[in-house]
């Protein structure tokens, strides 16, 4: 299956749907936020407690976040192998992995998704006292941004599984956290197809369309070279 593949069967269904709202919640919705031609409501056995996008290791908050957050990259299935969401490429350099990310790839709140992003998001990953996900970077002894565009990761020795450790990993923007520090959380400013609105615990988890989406674009434009 290819990357388009791959985002249709985890996404397109509520994308390029009529949807600019979604829902989910460990109880029944209320009537105000019944579905309709506007509006897709889903049930979740789980749900979120938490804010904070790297204090879950369950795959039915990993679906609620993906919405919102990106990762560097992902597995596809059929041929099973890792695509690339944020990185366009990727190189296997000894005790480097050198990651170069898609240009033109914007936050939320408009921030340009650069190095520094997959920087701070590591860096947080790893000395979050909440995070549940430090451990994929105990390797890790140095990250570098050559430029905008380009991470290396330095590693304590040969890995040649490093992908399976940024598999799935969110970025977040680093520009948020400088704007509302230790309030980031409230905010939830990513890169997908979603944007958060607002948050329930033990209840509704809201989100709505992003118009602004990357790879809605990219996909448009390679439909009009088609032509």
């Amino acid at each position: 299956m290819n990357r388009e593949r791959s985002v249709l069967s985890r996404r397109d269904f509520l994308k390029q749907g009529a949807a600019v709202g979604l829902l989910i919640g460990g109880r029944l919705a209320e009537s105000a936020w019944a579905a309709s031609k506007d509006r897709v409501t889903i049930l979740s056995s789980s749900v979120t407690d938490t804010l904070n996008p790297y204090n879950h290791s369950g795959s039915l908050i990993y679906g609620m976040w993906q919405h919102i957050f990106e990762p560097l990259v992902e597995v596809s299935y059929n041929p099973v192998r890792y695509t690339g969401v944020l990185a366009e490429s990727w190189e296997f350099q000894g005790r480097n992995w050198v990651f170069r990310l898609r240009k033109g790839i914007r936050f939320h709140d408009g921030a340009p998704f650069t190095a520094k992003d997959v920087i701070f998001s590591v860096n947080r990953m790893r000395t979050d006292k909440n995070s549940l996900q430090g451990t994929n970077f105990n390797d890790v002894v140095e990250m570098q941004a050559p430029d905008d565009y380009t991470v290396v990761f330095v590693l304590k020795r040969t890995n040649a599984l490093f992908l399976d450790r940024v598999e799935n990993r969110f970025i977040v923007s680093k520009a948020a956290a400088d704007k509302y520090g230790d309030e980031m959380d409230q905010h939830e400013i990513g890169t997908g197809a979603y944007k958060f609105v607002s948050f329930q615990r033990g209840g509704n988890f809201v989100m709505t369309r992003n118009d602004d989406y990357w790879e809605r674009k990219r996909k448009s434009r390679k439909s009009f070279s088609r032509r």
